[in-house]
């Protein structure tokens, strides 16, 4: 008798007896654990991947302040923050980090020098923060003494009235490629000390309504155009923990302080993001773990129901091995199956989702699914070596 005979008889004997009912139900188990657990794996790296070059999923920043009221008005009381105040802050713990705003207390005055737009002159009010704090990146961010360019970044209120008073005077608008490119000059000091540079900007910030400068121009500001007056924090960039953010609202409420309304919106949804992918990845953990018991107790159970005929072909000869080989190919053409299933479905799922997502303005470019299928693959091998090491022990038990 042929060896593909043999093997064929051998097919048969050990899996005549099985509930087809019952693998079909555990293999659609295991399908739809891998599926729910993929999709959601594909977006929590999508997002993420998002938030690695936006604000969204970055730890919640906020800009805050005291209150102006009445009282402020007549001076009863104030709107400086003391560094009794910003030493407690610092100690709460759901506070990541928390750095005051630096002012300038020295005159500071920007204009125009460049034919692009129309000439203007102002005094204007700068701030600088640590460049951690900032939503715009840039290896420009720097500026030494005897540097003759200051970088500057310009918020995104002051592009819009820009524009609208370019739009206005019968001119073009200006892009932020074109801004970037037109020319400013900034002068630090009074006229009896004074001194100008040039100004590039290098980005445009939603989080800060004043122009920011680096910190080391801010600190030379200081000391060498001062006006010997005491220099106070009227703002303070306020980071909160991950999933904390509930606990920095009740805090600003109880401390009458205030934010900028988008600010507030925007954490209040990284806060909501941050929970939902949590959760989801949480119910696909718990899918995917049952999924696999089903799927190995159903591989026990049809080891354990061809326990008489493992027994029988033992005794008649039938190498160990090459039972084991039987369940081995019997397994991994399941999970082949199952696979080629997963990525069918995970294809024109992620497809769905994507032109669900792109109609909500939420674009997902890459259609890179490596990442999930090497942990799918990763999973599978898992689960095939272990159901492998069980036959071969079940089998030796029997002999």
């Amino acid at each position: 008798m042929g060896q593909n005979s043999s093997n064929s008889i051998i097919r048969k004997i050990l899996f005549a007896n099985q509930d087809k009912k019952q693998m079909i139900y555990a293999f659609i188990g295991v399908l739809i654990g891998f599926v729910f657990m993929s999709a959601s794996v594909h977006y929590l790296f999508e997002l993420n991947k998002i938030g690695a070059s936006s604000e969204m999923l970055n730890s919640n920043i906020l800009t805050i302040q005291k209150k102006v009221s009445s009282s402020n008005t007549l001076s009863i009381s104030n709107t400086i923050f003391s560094d009794n105040e910003l030493t407690f802050y610092k100690k709460l713990p759901f506070v990541e980090k928390v750095i005051p705003v630096e002012n300038n207390n020295f005159p500071v005055e920007l204009k125009s020098n460049d034919p692009l737009i129309p000439y203007f002159r102002s005094d204007i009010f700068i701030q600088s923060i640590p460049k951690d704090f900032l939503d715009v990146k840039s290896n420009l961010w720097k500026w030494e003494s005897g540097d003759s360019v200051v970088p500057i970044i310009l918020p995104r209120d002051f592009v819009y009235m820009m524009n609208n008073f370019l739009t206005s005077s019968g001119l073009p608008q200006l892009s932020d490629d074109i801004l970037k490119d037109v020319g400013f000059e900034i002068q630090l000091g009074d006229e009896l000390n004074r001194s100008s540079y040039k100004a590039r900007i290098i980005g445009f910030t939603n989080e800060i309504s004043s122009i920011l400068v680096p910190e080391n121009l801010m600190r030379f500001g200081a000391v060498t155009f001062g006006m010997k007056k005491e220099l106070k924090h009227t703002q303070l960039m306020l980071k909160s923990k991950k999933g904390q953010f509930g606990l920095v609202e009740e805090l600003l409420a109880r401390n009458h302080l205030e934010v900028k309304k988008n600010q507030l919106i925007e954490g209040k949804l990284k806060s909501m993001i941050t929970i939902f992918l949590s959760a989801i990845t949480l119910i696909s953990l718990i899918v995917v773990i049952l999924s696999v018991i089903v799927l190995i107790q159903y591989l026990q159970l049809l080891i354990t129901k061809n326990a008489y005929e493992i027994r029988t072909l033992l005794r008649i000869g039938v190498f160990i091995k090459t039972i084991v080989y039987q369940y081995s190919k019997y397994i991994l053409i399941g999970f082949i199956i199952v696979i080629a299933f997963i990525t069918m479905i995970d294809i024109f799922l992620f497809r769905e989702i994507n032109n669900v997502l792109k109609s909500a303005g939420i674009f997902i470019e890459s259609a890179n699914y490596q990442n999930v299928f090497l942990i799918i693959s990763i999973l599978f091998s898992v689960i095939f070596i272990y159901s492998i090491i069980s036959v071969n022990n079940f089998v030796r038990k029997e002999f």
